[in-house]
Parts: structure tokens; sequence; C-alpha cells
């Protein structure tokens, strides 16, 4: 495989990572467990990205593996991972505790409404 198709699947298959494991994060937060959402993201994504890197390695092996570009390449996709892990906690931290304040303001929004409720009564 030429090189630079390499590299091109490479970073494609990294943002193909990041966003089947984006959405499945986000599934599991919004259907199952608020909290867990990172969690699922997170599981998903590592095992994916070590595939990832396993993949690159062994199609790299023949054209430039061990070089100072394959090291470059292989530590940007880290980087980038890393980054993504960082932006995904903010992400699912806010979107939690947004959740907890919407469902905390319904509880309070109803016991105003029933207390109206018990007032007219």
């Amino acid at each position: 495989m030429e090189l630079s198709t390499l590299l091109v699947l490479y970073y494609v298959y990294l943002l193909g990572i990041a966003i089947l494991s984006g959405l499945a994060g986000y599934y599991v937060m919004k259907k199952k467990a608020k909290a867990k959402g990172f969690m699922a993201l997170f599981s998903l994504s590592a095992p994916l990205f070590l595939v990832l890197i396993w993949w690159f390695n062994h199609m790299s092996t023949n054209d430039f593996i061990g070089t100072k570009t394959w090291v470059s390449h292989l530590l940007t996709g880290l980087s980038i991972y890393f980054f993504y892990l960082l932006v995904s906690w903010i992400f699912f931290t806010c979107l939690v505790k947004r959740f907890h304040h919407d469902i905390t303001s319904d509880i309070v929004v109803n016991e105003k409404e029933a207390d109206n409720h018990n007032e007219a009564l």
C-alpha cells in the first residue's frame, strides 16, 4: 500500500473510531445511565484505538517502521486520541450536569404546581 494512502486511512479510521464511540457513549447516556456515557465511550474507543495502532504497525512494517515519520504519525494519533478523550469527558460532564439540573428543576416546578393546586382547592 502506498504511504500517503496508508496515512490517510489511519486518520480516517481514527475519526471513525471517534464518531462511533461518541455515538455509543451518547446513546448509553441518554437511554441507560446518565453517568455512564463516558465510560461507554472509553470502553469502546480504547480497544478500537489499540486495534488501529496494531493495523498501522502491521501495514507500515515494510514501508517506514522505526523512522521519525512513523513515530511522529503514531504520536500524532495518540495525541489526537487523548485530546478527544479530554473533550469527550468535558462534554459528557456538562451534559450530565445539565440533565441533572433539568430533572431537579422539573421536580421543583412540579412541587410548586402541586402546592398551587392544593391552595386552589
